[in-house]
């Protein structure tokens, strides 16, 4: 059986932000009380259904992100319009898009020198 096509695409989203992050999979195998080899596989995307390891192996690379500091966020009002405008003010709501957008720190894009450069290599 193949393994799941969306499953493999978040493996390898969460393998290039380990990557950015400077995690080896050592590091974070480690982390999360399995062997190298597991999360080989598990970064990899080989796998054809989700399993408590990719779970905590995504869970601990992207705690390890740098999050943003307060003030730079401060200093972006549509952000702040926008969580405005979707935040129905309870504490539970708040910790749910908080979450989400942590999330997002997956899909960051390269900086424009590191495209430049893989765009390069890849000619």
């Amino acid at each position: 059986m193949n393994a799941d096509p969306s499953l493999k695409a978040e493996a390898l989203l969460i393998a290039e932000k380990a990557k950015a992050l400077g995690l080896s999979q050592e590091q974070i195998a480690h982390a999360v009380d399995a062997s190298q080899s597991q999360v080989s596989r598990v970064l990899s995307g080989t796998g054809r259904r989700r399993s408590k390891l990719f779970d905590r192996v995504c869970k601990y690379v992207l705690s390890q992100a740098r999050p943003a500091t307060k003030v730079s966020a401060a200093k972006h009002p549509a952000l702040s319009a926008a969580l405005s405008d979707v935040w129905d003010g309870s504490e539970e709501h708040a910790e749910a898009l908080a979450l989400v957008i942590r999330s997002l720190g997956v899909f960051q894009r390269k900086p424009r020198a590191a495209r430049a450069a893989t765009s390069a290599g890849e000619q």
